[in-house]
């Protein structure tokens, strides 16, 4: 079986890290399967003029039409892209598996061209973008299962309008296989114009089993102290308001005393206001894979306050860890999260209060959290084993 995977980027991003888990996944438990990854190469400066130009262009056009200029990349339209339907690897595919797409990487005309190739069609919804006018997610707006008429994020309607009409005639060419990496976003999706008749199913992404030192020895090695209660939070943009660190940092703050020390990976680190009496360290933006699983498995809590989210592989990587996860009971975070077993979820609505009274229960709890049954419990959901085999009755299925 010749599968091809579509994601713009090889590495980095939570889409390509998911991806890339997955065909090692399917690769390691069916020996009958071939998967090729593209990708929006940018080794050389010809490559780097392709992949950049049109993207400058696209989101020059999107300033002018936003309301909010820094929603600038919570909304994608596919203007500008590649040509790769011609490629002798798309051409030879028995399967094309979509995961993202977005920032110039793909148009939805070559989409519509890879669906008149006459070969199944799996997409991997990794946010909301493949059944929304545009929007990566929609926030409390539902205009997605009408016409997207009301956009909130664009000034004119009718950009959001027309992308959805296209997606709906072009996904309704013959059947999609959608694949939820939630059953939050799969249900959205079964409620959209464009997944409408379709196949929808949820299957989570995978994690590895790995192994690392201990929690002990871990914070020694990053200079803290072996008493030291430390919390972790992580964001490719710390400041990005979706993954709710200011919630967070309100809870802390009604933390007088000095019991707890907050480690941050991601940017934007400078927008940040961080409460004087926090101990706040932050390691920046980490590409060591290595590096990033060490801290999360040296924190004694993740935080993950996000308002909105699909399946965060950090939340997914600490799980693995054994490292229990205080998170709002939203998304793909109630799919991972067991409220009382590996961690709190603490209800939006509240969210302040909830992101406090999580920390007070983690605080009186923290020595019945068990890292084994922790690590045990997510190997059973998430492993190589099971999701791949999940994902082959779905390449089986869209086959015959």
């Amino acid at each position: 079986m010749n599968i091809v995977f579509l994601n713009t980027f090889s590495s980095g991003g939570g889409a390509a890290i998911a991806a890339n888990r997955l065909k090692s996944a399917l690769e390691e438990n069916f020996s009958d399967i071939v998967i090729t990854q593209l990708s929006a190469s940018n080794r050389s400066i010809l490559d780097k003029v392709r992949v950049y130009l049109p993207l400058a262009l696209e989101k020059g056009l999107l300033k002018l039409l936003l309301k909010d200029k820094n929603n600038l990349f919570r909304f994608s339209w596919a203007l500008f892209g590649q040509k790769i339907s011609n490629k002798r690897v798309i051409q030879e595919a028995d399967l094309i598996h979509i995961h993202w797409i977005n920032n110039a990487f793909i148009t939805l005309k070559e989409i519509e061209k890879l669906k008149k190739l006459g070969k199944p069609l799996v997409i991997t919804l990794h946010d909301m973008w493949f059944f929304t006018g545009g929007c990566h997610y929609s926030g409390s707006c539902m205009g997605f299962m009408s016409d997207c008429r009301a956009c909130p994020f664009l000034k004119l309607q009718s950009p959001a309008m027309a992308q959805l009409k296209a997606k709906i005639d072009i996904f309704n060419i013959s059947k999609t296989h959608f694949i939820g990496c939630s059953q939050w976003i799969s249900d959205l999706a079964g409620k959209s114009q464009v997944a409408n008749g379709g196949d929808v199913v949820a299957i989570p992404n995978p994690i590895e089993m790995r192994e690392v030192d201990s929690r002990t020895n871990l914070k020694i090695k990053y200079k803290f102290t072996p008493q030291e209660t430390v919390l972790i939070f992580t964001s490719a943009k710390l400041d990005d308001k979706r993954k709710g660190l200011h919630h967070l940092l309100m809870a802390l703050n009604k933390r007088p005393e000095k019991d707890l020390t907050l480690v941050l990976v991601g940017d934007g680190f400078e927008k940040i206001e961080i409460p004087e009496h926090i101990k706040t360290v932050n390691f920046g933006f980490i590409k060591d894979e290595k590096k990033k699983f060490e801290l999360i498995a040296m924190a004694d809590l993740m935080v993950c306050p996000s308002e909105e989210d699909n399946l965060p592989n950090t939340v997914m990587e600490a799980l693995s860890m054994g490292t229990p996860v205080l998170a709002f009971d939203i998304g793909g975070l109630s799919d991972m999260v067991d409220h009382g077993g590996n961690g709190y979820l603490a209800k939006l609505k509240e969210a302040d209060n909830g992101m406090t009274d999580g920390l007070d229960w983690f605080l009186k709890n923290r020595n019945e959290l068990d890292a084994g049954k922790i690590r045990e419990k997510c190997f059973e959901k998430f492993s190589f084993e099971a999701v791949s085999a999940s994902y082959m009755n779905v390449y089986r299925r869209a086959l015959t």
